[in-house]
């Protein structure tokens, strides 16, 4: 089955009415034919505690960098650091802003894209991660044009190269 990464960042467990989306998620995707790694993060000390569903595993934290390159579809919340790393890894996105401001930037982006989905809502659009998700594995279209952008962004130098260029221009 594809790997699904779930995660909703280091701070989203640390904000106490968010606590719960992580179980939300566990149980959205429950009876989808995928296997399921969700992370916590530290923030808040939350556990999900087993059982879990047959198909997911949880973790505190799991290098991204380890689980990208083997997932099918991420889900999470809209921020940076997530967000980027799965465009450069050219995994479709399923994205739930939850509390900033850049999150929702980030989901407007992938979604205008094309490499993934945006859901409104907060902690209430969770329950329909399992159709967005089976959506998004079903869709040829999302994985190649996150493909595309992972592409586009390996094409892209590294900072230290153009750092003459920037100190030129100003």
């Amino acid at each position: 089955h594809p790997l699904v990464y779930v995660t909703f960042g280091t701070v989203t467990a640390g904000i106490g009415p968010l606590a719960e989306i992580f179980t939300a998620a566990l149980t959205a995707l429950a009876d989808l034919p995928v296997r399921v790694l969700l992370t916590t993060g530290y923030a808040g000390g939350i556990e999900v505690a087993p059982p879990w569903p047959a198909n997911a595993h949880v973790e505190k934290f799991w290098p991204q960098d380890e689980v990208m390159p083997l997932a099918a579809a991420m889900v999470g919340h809209g921020g940076f650091g997530t967000t980027m790393s799965a465009l450069a890894a050219g995994v479709p996105q399923v994205l739930v802003p939850l509390f900033a401001s850049d999150q929702h930037l980030n989901a407007d982006r992938v979604a205008a894209v094309g490499a993934g989905l945006r859901l409104d809502g907060g902690p209430a659009a969770v329950p329909a991660l399992a159709s967005a998700v089976s959506g998004l594995l079903a869709d040829p279209a999302v994985r190649r044009r996150a493909s595309e952008v992972a592409a586009e962004i390996a094409a892209l130098p590294e900072a230290a190269d153009v750092v003459a260029d920037i100190e030129r221009i100003a």
